[in-house]
């Protein structure tokens, strides 16, 4: 049950994320990047994070991944 939510909550963000792209919206395109760093931040000060390699290239890798679901959305409506 838990992974169906996992993938129901990536494919909504995916969607909101190519929506934000289509539109040429930069405020709701960085909402989600910024609401996840925050929730990593969080999660660190409050101690449920450990600090490794993993757990540190992951929010960056996931940051990236929304920018560019963005950027790629962006494009393809100029065409």
């Amino acid at each position: 049950m838990l992974e169906l939510i996992g993938s129901i909550l990536a494919v909504i963000v995916i969607a909101v994320q190519s929506f934000a792209g289509y539109r040429h919206n930069k405020y709701l395109g960085m909402i989600l990047p910024i609401l996840f760093v925050g929730s990593v931040i969080y999660l660190i000060a409050v101690g449920r994070y450990n600090l490794s390699f993993s757990n540190v290239l992951m929010p960056i890798v996931v940051v990236l991944v929304l920018i560019g679901v963005y950027l790629f959305a962006g494009r393809t409506t100029k065409k």
